[in-house]
């Protein structure tokens, strides 16, 4: 029976014919096109070169073409490249997809075999360009087989695998400019021995990888050494495998192979089922049939005793296939969706394509674990479903809804209408929430292709993108596109590119001497820049460097308004300095830019020993206008210099290998003095994880938390060094921890284990053992009011005793998802950027719970956008919470980040998935004032409609901010605020700045020097009286009087603590922290009385009184010893432990205070309050307390506080205290 009789045509490659039902209504859209070009490792164009695109094949697939049957997917495009390399390949939908590179063996060499060159094409949904595809050069590989008489052997298989899978110079140009990136990889190739032994091979690389197997021979593998290998092959009778299907009948057509590393195809059965292969050292086999019914055999020991021959015989039976049936359909209009490819994720040659009604099946492997699956279709959103963990081979049908996907599409031209072909075009989503957006609204990038056309795939209707395109030789362009209405006609976006302009400046410093070296960026706005945003998306040009007399100059800028980034080693950077580049083609100067001479550090790191330490680093990553990043590394003898710090106290971070990472704190510029960083020793903890059975648990994911000081403490914000996987043993691993509380989860399929907090000590060596066990298993449907489900909502389970919770999942295309969980109480929280948030109180029973979660629709703002004149206007439409207003500028986009859209053409724009509330309109488009409504607008979940906006030329602000150095300067950040409404800039050197386009009214300008704890600031109103008029306002920062001193706890310094001035007299309040040597500043207070509280670092407070008429110097404040207090928070009536329970101690009158609901800002500047903290894991808590404490007031939403009595001195402990907590009366829990 010939092969292509055993194979029949399956998955994506058997429906590949069927036409897609999404893409009728978009038939002037670009193909589904592969474009690119073909060089060699030195760019060359490779010309004459065959490339294929072809449906993803299986692993049973590959194996059966290594074996030199033709078993692959028929391509669906091929063609040779051409004189300049170039190619292009067609697909008839979209779906996971190998691109191939075919190279001809030399004519002169025509028996040399040249493994194909592919790449990774899953999924291919929308067209793209590549880059550059490098061919590798090739080396000449052979391999000689030879008996055990040194007889060469004829026919044998040779299965070589290249080691290496991209050049040097591929690595080098490496961009993110670039997205469209395919790595190369290579497959391997199979060649048959001649008469003299030997198979040849032309390889990228002289190593390889070589299996050999003919028949009477075992099966070897080596690596060649200088291109070579010899292989002397022992006679072998060989194993005979009779194989039958799951039905007990013989299965022809099964492939068998090694099952390991290698992989390598040995033999296919015959029509009795039956093969016989050559013996594999040490390794196992794995038999699959087309179908991927599976089976896999250890290798026998030895031949049953009525074999004559030696031959030994393995009877294998197939393990039948998984049954994933389902259906996908049109989430709008509820038809089915054909054409669409269905396949398991990391594993694209497991793949399907519905049919005309909807329906799949799909036949992957056996596993047992859930089988999370990807689903493209032309015309919709591609989703991501989960098909559960099948019973008995068969799952659930799979129900998966498809959101149509907004067409965007469009051409690049030059300004003589040219197509522009290679341009790198983003488009980064404008609106929503940053959470929700992240895991629904995706960023999407393509490339323009030689017609200078691009088209993308997962743009979401509804939703307002910026679209920002860059290309080589002309200025970079960015547009903010409304969105895109289902059923509205999407016409191309038709984007012309100019050459631009040429800008050039100088940058100098405080004494007109030119700073060589600065790197300099053009910025796009910073109201214009999507949140989380990369490099790539901010930066209008790549950097330059400024040349021996500090000039730079930028090539290819647009007319419009930007910010300019200058930084240096040496200098503190002013962060985006505004520039504005005129209509017109001469070249534009800028102008001088001045930089200030950042501070010195100088410092010596050592070890515990006082030894010095070699290569440490120690870096500090700047805040307000500069937040660059300075480094330095120690020298042989420990020491270290950091420049272009900010004038003022700063924490440093310290990382030495084999010791922890910690933040060296108040480390102060400019003293004259070095510091002394001593490192402290690590800890380490090792372990073993047990599966449920008792057995080692291999590949287990380990996870190791800090508590919250301890994570301050390190500033491990990064839990790279913080995550394993156990070994072969079950064993883990995780040296130079840092000193402190920590948590442990171990976690492998449905089994999990979480620790109690582990206290590790400074040097200590700490071994655990750890026991999985069965995780319950929370399934949560979303749903719309409509009934439909909604797929990429973000659900997020916190259990009540637990301090975070990595138990959250995004439900997939049906509305579902799935969570390993514990057992108990938890909150469930759904959040969707179209729908407002949904919470609960839940309890997760033992066994499989299911629970339904409807969202409501949320609340609407529509309305126009018009110039004075009535001129629609096109502009971006921000909604932000009326609470938002409460928070500093720089919190609000994190806290209550703004609703976002774009008016379109006529000015006609809708806000949609708004929580219910008042929301202030922020309005803004080039040319005119930042506006919006004078009141909130109220939204009831029902909307406000046809809210109109009036937008007016915008007035300017100039001002001076007075009264500091320029050094002092650098660190001064502007901000002007009316409702929801702001701006921010940062004055020159001498202290002049402007801020444009702001609407006539009342304005709040506050100069802020230095952090946002530590800062001092001068606020000031401004009234603007009129559209295009200008105002002036002075920020001056008086000198006042100054305020030095010493913190001393047990007679050491009190690094870090943090000191509060208050006026009794009026609002004013200074901060301040204390340095490595516990000393203090505050300047320009005012004459007068003041009450100086000064905290411990996550510890107690004390407080004392100052009369201030004059400076002083010197201060000693003297702490007296902590008491301490720990104990547990429980739940009264279950007994459960309560996390993130909230504990404040002080005197009476301010506990009862508190308790009672008074004013807290109030009670806090007023009252004595001696400490605080939260009950962490497993509701423990650990309270540290300054003298004075009376009362303790314990709180936890949805529960009654309680106010305990506590009687403990100076320097005392107790221990064990128990807070129960009564639940506050409510409506039954979801179960």
């Amino acid at each position: 029976m010939r092969l292509a009789q055993l194979l029949p045509c399956v998955g994506l490659a058997g429906l590949i014919g069927l036409g897609a039902g999404g893409l009728g209504a978009q038939s002037t859209l670009p193909p589904l096109a592969v474009s690119g070009t073909l060089v060699d490792e030195r760019g060359a164009p490779v010309a004459g070169v065959e490339v294929v695109l072809r449906p993803y094949p299986s692993t049973f697939e590959l194996g059966v073409d290594l074996l030199g049957h033709d078993g692959q997917p028929a391509a669906v495009d091929r063609m040779h490249s051409g004189p300049d390399g170039s190619f292009r390949l067609e697909a008839p939908v979209p779906g996971p997809y190998r691109f191939e590179i075919r190279i001809a063996p030399p004519a002169s060499t025509p028996d040399v075999v040249v493994p194909l060159v592919y790449g990774n094409l899953a999924p291919l949904e929308a067209p793209r360009v590549l880059q550059p595809n490098e061919l590798p050069d090739r080396h000449l590989v052979a391999a000689r087989v030879l008996d055990a008489d040194g007889r060469p052997i004829e026919g044998a298989l040779v299965i070589a695998r290249p080691t290496r899978t991209r050049s040097p110079r591929y690595e080098e140009r490496n961009s993110d400019r670039q997205p469209a990136r395919l790595y190369p990889r290579f497959q391997p190739a199979a060649a048959r021995t001649d008469e003299e032994g030997n198979a040849r091979f032309l390889m990228p690389t002289t190593n390889a990888d070589v299996t050999v197997s003919a028949a009477g021979f075992a099966v070897e593998t080596a690596t060649t050494e200088a291109g070579r290998t010899a292989f002397v092959l022992a006679h072998d009778p060989g194993i005979r495998f009779r194989v039958s299907g799951p039905d007990g009948a013989p299965a022809p057509g099964v492939l068998l192979r090694t099952h390991g590393n290698t992989r390598a195809p040995l033999a296919m059965t015959d029509e009795q089922g039956e093969a016989i292969v050559g013996t594999v050292g040490g390794a196992a086999y794995e038999a699959q049939r087309w179908d991927n019914a599976l089976a896999r055999a250890s290798r026998p020991d030895a031949a049953p005793a009525d074999s004559a021959d030696g031959e030994r015989i393995v009877d294998l039976r197939l393990e039948a296939p998984l049954r994933i049936p389902g259906r996908i359909v049109d989430r709008a209009s509820g038809a089915p969706v054909a054409g669409a490819a269905i396949w398991v994720r990391g594993s694209p040659g497991e793949n399907a394509q519905s049919g005309r009604t909807g329906e799949f099946l799909l036949n992957p492997r056996p596993r047992e674990v859930s089988i999370p699956l990807r689903i493209v279709a032309d015309g919709y959103l591609s989703t991501d479903v989960s098909a559960g963990i099948p019973e008995y081979g068969v799952a659930d049908e799979t129900a998966v809804t498809l959101r149509p996907a907004a067409p965007l599409h469009g051409f690049v031209t030059d300004a003589a209408d040219q197509p522009i072909a290679g341009a790198d075009i983003s488009a980064q989503p404008r609106g929503t929430e940053p959470i929700a957006t992240m895991f629904a609204i995706r960023s999407q990038s393509a490339s323009s292709a030689a017609d200078g056309s691009f088209r993308m795939a997962g743009i979401v209707y509804g939703n307002p993108y910026r679209l920002t395109v860059r290309a080589e030789g002309f200025a970079s362009f960015a547009i903010d596109l409304p969105p895109y209405e289902p059923g509205a006609t999407a016409d191309p976006v038709r984007i012309r590119l100019t050459e631009g302009r040429q800008v050039r400046g100088q940058v100098v410093d405080t004494d007109g001497s030119s700073v060589p070296g600065a790197e300099v960026s053009l910025k796009w706005p910073e109201q214009k820049q999507p949140r989380f945003a990369s490099r790539r998306d901010t930066d209008v040009t790549e950097p330059v460097a400024t040349d021996d007399q500090g000039a730079f100059l930028i090539a290819g800028v647009k007319t419009g308004e930007y910010g300019l980034r200058i930084s240096h080693a040496d200098y503190v950077s002013p962060g985006d300095v505004p520039i504005e580049v005129p209509e017109g083609r001469e070249e534009v100067d800028l102008g001088d830019f001045t930089l200030v001479p950042g501070a010195e550090i100088l410092g010596v790191v050592v070890d515990p020993d006082q030894e010095p330490v070699e290569g440490a680093v120690v870096w500090f990553r700047g805040y307000g206008p500069d937040r660059s990043e300075r480094s330095a590394t120690t020298d042989a003898e420990g020491g270290f210099t950091l420049t272009g710090l900010p004038h003022e106290q700063v924490d440093l971070t310290v990382e030495a290998e084999d010791y922890p990472s910690f933040a060296f704190r108040g480390a102060r510029p400019a003293t004259g003095e070095p510091i002394l960083i001593q490192l402290i020793p690590g800890a380490s903890l090792s372990g073993r994880v047990l599966t449920a059975a008792g057995a080692a648990a291999v590949g287990a994911r380990i996870y190791l938390e800090p508590d919250i000081q301890t994570r301050m403490r390190g500033r491990i914000f990064s839990s790279e060094d913080t995550r394993s996987r156990t070994d072969g043993d079950g064993r883990f691993v995780f040296e130079n921890v840092l000193p402190g509380t920590w948590s442990l989860e171990a976690s492998a399929g449905a089994e999990a284990v979480r620790t109690d907090p582990l206290e590790l000590i400074s040097g200590s060596e700490r071994t655990i053992e750890l026991h999985l066990h069965a995780q319950e298993q929370l399934t949560v449907i979303v749903t719309a009011s409509s009934g439909r489900p909604v797929a990429e909502a973000r659900v997020r389970l916190v259990p009540k005793d637990a301090t975070q919770s990595r138990e959250f999942d995004t439900t997939d295309g049906s509305g579902r998802a799935q969570l390993e969980v514990r057992a108990g109480p938890a909150t469930l929280t759904v959040e969707h950027h179209q729908h407002p948030n949904e919470t609960r109180e839940i309890v997760v029973g033992p066994g499989n719970t299911e629970l339904t979660v409807q969202l409501q629709p949320g609340g609407e703002i529509s309305g126009i956008v018009r110039s004075a004149s009535g001129t629609p206007v096109p502009a971006t439409v921000e909604a932000h919470s009326e609470e938002s207003t409460n928070f500093e500028v720089s919190l609000r986009t994190y806290v209550h980040p703004p609703n976002t859209t774009v008016a379109d053409g006529n000015g006609s724009f809708r806000l949609t998935g708004l929580e219910a509330g008042r929301y202030f309109l922020v309005v803004r488009a080039a040319g005119y004032a930042e506006s919006g409504p004078e009141e909130p607008v109220d939204v009831d979940g029902r909307g406000a409609a046809r809210v109109e906006i009036v937008l007016e030329s915008g007035a300017s602000l100039r001002g001076m901010v007075t009264g500091l150095r320029p050094a002092d300067l650098a660190q001064v950040t502007i901000i002007a605020t009316r409702q929801a409404q702001w701006q921010s800039t940062t004055p020159d050197t001498e202290g002049n700045f402007t801020i444009k386009d702001l609407a006539p009214g009342v304005w709040q300008v506050v100069a802020r020097r230095g952090d946002s704890f530590t800062a001092r600031s001068i606020e000031r109103s401004v009234t603007i009286a009129a559209a295009g008029a200008e105002a002036f306002v002075e920020l001056a920062f008086d000198r006042g009087h100054r305020l030095t001193g010493q913190v001393l706890a047990a007679g050491a310094p009190l690094v870090g603590g943090q000191l509060l001035a208050q006026h009794l007299e009026n609002e004013e309040a200074r901060y301040a922290e204390a340095d490595q040597q516990g000393r203090f500043e505050m300047n320009g207070l005012e004459a007068g009385a003041y009450r100086l509280r000064v905290n411990r670092p996550y510890g107690g407070a004390e407080y004392r009184s100052i009369e201030l008429q004059e400076d002083v110097e010197g201060l000693r404040i003297d702490l007296q010893p902590e008491a301490v207090l720990s104990g547990i928070v429980l739940d009264a009536t279950t007994g459960l432990p309560l996390r993130d329970a909230s504990l404040e101690a002080g005197d009476v009158p301010t506990v009862a205070a508190l308790a009672s609901g008074d004013d807290n800002q109030r009670v806090y500047e007023s009252g004595v309050i001696t400490g605080g903290a939260l009950s962490a894991d497993g509701g423990r808590f650990e309270i540290r307390l300054g003298p004075g404490t009376e009362q303790l007031w314990v709180k936890h939403d949805g529960y009654q506080g309680a106010l305990i009595p506590v009687n403990i001195g100076p320097g005392h402990r107790q221990e064990g205290l128990v807070i129960r907590l009564q639940p506050v009366p409510s409506e039954p829990q979801d179960r």
